[in-house]
């Protein structure tokens, strides 16, 4: 988890950030419980609909053609 310590290190906490293939979410969880608001998204419904059954509220994204929202820090 060293990459995600880095990340969370250098927002301050409360940061929002978009998070794209999030697959199962794990690594949004993570960044959350170090103070960050993570909003998670994958371009796989399947992805999606896992995260969702799990207490996540993702977003279905396209990285290549839908708008990614914001602003994110």
């Amino acid at each position: 988890m060293a990459f995600l310590d880095r990340i969370a290190a250098s927002l301050s906490r409360g940061s929002e950030v978009l998070e794209l293939g999030s697959g199962t979410g794990d690594d949004a969880r993570y960044l959350a419980g170090r103070g960050l608001a993570v909003q998670p998204s994958d371009g796989a419904v399947s992805f999606v609909e896992a995260m969702r059954r799990d207490g996540l509220s993702p977003r279905r994204i396209d990285v290549l053609s839908d708008d990614l929202g914001g602003p994110w820090d």
